[in-house]
Protein backbone atom coordinates (compact mmCIF):
# COMPACT_ATOMS: atom_id res chain seq x y z
CA UNK A 1 0.00 0.00 0.00
CA UNK A 2 1.24 3.50 -1.15
CA UNK A 3 1.59 5.98 1.95
CA UNK A 4 -0.44 8.47 -0.16
CA UNK A 5 -3.06 5.55 0.65
CA UNK A 6 -2.20 5.13 4.13
CA UNK A 7 -2.56 9.00 4.48
CA UNK A 8 -5.98 8.71 2.99
CA UNK A 9 -7.02 5.92 4.70
CA UNK A 10 -6.30 7.62 8.23
CA UNK A 11 -7.66 10.91 7.05
CA UNK A 12 -11.19 9.39 6.50
CA UNK A 13 -10.86 7.34 9.76
CA UNK A 14 -10.58 10.22 12.02
CA UNK A 15 -13.04 12.24 10.35
CA UNK A 16 -15.50 9.19 10.41
CA UNK A 17 -14.83 8.86 14.01
CA UNK A 18 -15.31 12.32 14.67
CA UNK A 19 -18.84 12.37 13.27
CA UNK A 20 -19.57 9.08 14.90
CA UNK A 21 -18.96 9.81 17.88
CA UNK A 22 -20.74 13.22 17.92
CA UNK A 23 -17.53 15.57 18.71
CA UNK A 24 -15.85 18.78 16.99
CA UNK A 25 -12.78 19.56 15.64
CA UNK A 26 -12.32 21.68 18.46
CA UNK A 27 -12.98 19.74 21.39
CA UNK A 28 -11.22 17.20 19.54
CA UNK A 29 -8.06 19.82 18.95
CA UNK A 30 -8.32 20.63 22.85
CA UNK A 31 -7.94 17.20 23.93
CA UNK A 32 -4.31 16.51 21.40
CA UNK A 33 -3.38 19.86 22.90
CA UNK A 34 -3.40 21.02 19.43
CA UNK A 35 -4.74 23.66 17.20
CA UNK A 36 -8.53 23.09 15.49
CA UNK A 37 -6.25 23.86 12.50
CA UNK A 38 -4.51 21.10 12.59
CA UNK A 39 -6.88 18.94 13.37
CA UNK A 40 -8.78 19.92 10.11
CA UNK A 41 -5.08 18.96 8.15
CA UNK A 42 -5.27 15.50 9.58
CA UNK A 43 -9.70 15.05 8.34
CA UNK A 44 -8.48 16.29 5.22
CA UNK A 45 -5.14 14.28 4.53
CA UNK A 46 -3.07 17.07 4.07
CA UNK A 47 -0.82 16.05 7.34
CA UNK A 48 -0.89 13.10 9.37
CA UNK A 49 -0.92 13.00 13.22
CA UNK A 50 2.81 12.29 14.57
CA UNK A 51 3.52 9.13 16.17
CA UNK A 52 3.33 10.48 19.61
CA UNK A 53 0.02 11.45 19.07
CA UNK A 54 -1.31 8.24 17.21
CA UNK A 55 -2.08 6.54 20.95
CA UNK A 56 -3.78 9.80 22.08
CA UNK A 57 -5.95 9.38 19.16
CA UNK A 58 -6.93 5.80 20.13
CA UNK A 59 -7.51 6.54 23.55
CA UNK A 60 -9.55 9.30 22.34
CA UNK A 61 -11.94 7.63 20.55
CA UNK A 62 -11.27 4.26 22.37
CA UNK A 63 -10.05 2.46 19.66
CA UNK A 64 -7.24 0.40 18.76
CA UNK A 65 -4.22 1.33 16.19
CA UNK A 66 -5.89 -1.02 13.78
CA UNK A 67 -8.72 0.81 13.90
CA UNK A 68 -7.15 3.55 13.01
CA UNK A 69 -4.89 2.75 9.94
CA UNK A 70 -7.09 0.07 8.50
CA UNK A 71 -9.90 0.59 5.59
CA UNK A 72 -13.10 0.82 7.41
CA UNK A 73 -15.05 0.68 3.80
CA UNK A 74 -13.42 -2.24 2.76
CA UNK A 75 -15.00 -4.56 5.54
CA UNK A 76 -17.68 -6.95 4.56
CA UNK A 77 -20.99 -6.68 6.09
CA UNK A 78 -21.84 -9.58 8.22
CA UNK A 79 -25.64 -9.31 9.63
CA UNK A 80 -24.42 -9.09 13.34
CA UNK A 81 -21.88 -6.40 12.02
CA UNK A 82 -24.41 -4.32 10.67
CA UNK A 83 -26.80 -4.64 13.20
CA UNK A 84 -24.40 -3.14 15.42
CA UNK A 85 -23.85 -0.41 13.18
CA UNK A 86 -26.79 0.55 13.34
CA UNK A 87 -26.81 0.86 16.45
CA UNK A 88 -23.59 2.61 16.97
CA UNK A 89 -24.89 4.67 14.29
CA UNK A 90 -28.59 6.09 16.33
CA UNK A 91 -26.18 6.31 19.45
CA UNK A 92 -23.66 8.59 17.65
CA UNK A 93 -26.66 10.57 16.26
CA UNK A 94 -28.46 10.33 19.60
CA UNK A 95 -24.82 11.71 21.44
CA UNK A 96 -24.59 14.32 18.51
CA UNK A 97 -27.97 15.76 19.12
CA UNK A 98 -28.27 16.06 22.97
CA UNK A 99 -24.86 17.96 24.67
CA UNK A 100 -25.69 17.10 28.51
CA UNK A 101 -26.24 13.18 27.24
CA UNK A 102 -22.67 13.43 24.83
CA UNK A 103 -21.41 14.96 28.57
CA UNK A 104 -22.86 12.57 30.77
CA UNK A 105 -20.79 9.90 28.81
CA UNK A 106 -17.52 11.44 28.52
CA UNK A 107 -17.47 11.63 32.47
CA UNK A 108 -18.58 8.28 32.66
CA UNK A 109 -14.84 7.27 31.04
CA UNK A 110 -13.79 8.34 34.08
CA UNK A 111 -15.46 6.72 36.74
CA UNK A 112 -14.33 2.54 37.89
CA UNK A 113 -16.81 -0.22 36.55
CA UNK A 114 -17.95 -0.09 40.48
CA UNK A 115 -19.20 3.79 40.08
CA UNK A 116 -20.73 3.23 36.85
CA UNK A 117 -22.18 0.30 37.94
CA UNK A 118 -23.94 3.10 41.16
CA UNK A 119 -24.63 5.95 38.66
CA UNK A 120 -26.95 3.02 36.36
CA UNK A 121 -28.67 1.82 39.26
CA UNK A 122 -29.18 5.66 40.34
CA UNK A 123 -30.34 6.23 36.57
CA UNK A 124 -32.65 3.68 36.49
CA UNK A 125 -34.41 4.47 39.92
CA UNK A 126 -34.68 7.67 38.62
CA UNK A 127 -36.25 6.26 35.74
CA UNK A 128 -38.42 4.29 38.08
CA UNK A 129 -37.71 1.34 35.25
CA UNK A 130 -36.08 -2.40 36.47
CA UNK A 131 -32.57 -2.81 37.34
CA UNK A 132 -30.38 -5.17 34.92
CA UNK A 133 -26.83 -5.90 36.07
CA UNK A 134 -24.24 -5.36 33.54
Amino acid sequence: MREEDIDKIIARNISSYLAESGRDQQDFADYMNVSQATISYWCKGNKLPRMNKIDQICSYFNISRSDLFNDRRSSTCRDDACAADSGLTELASYLNSDKTARDILNESRKLSKEDKMLVYRLMVSINGGSKHDK
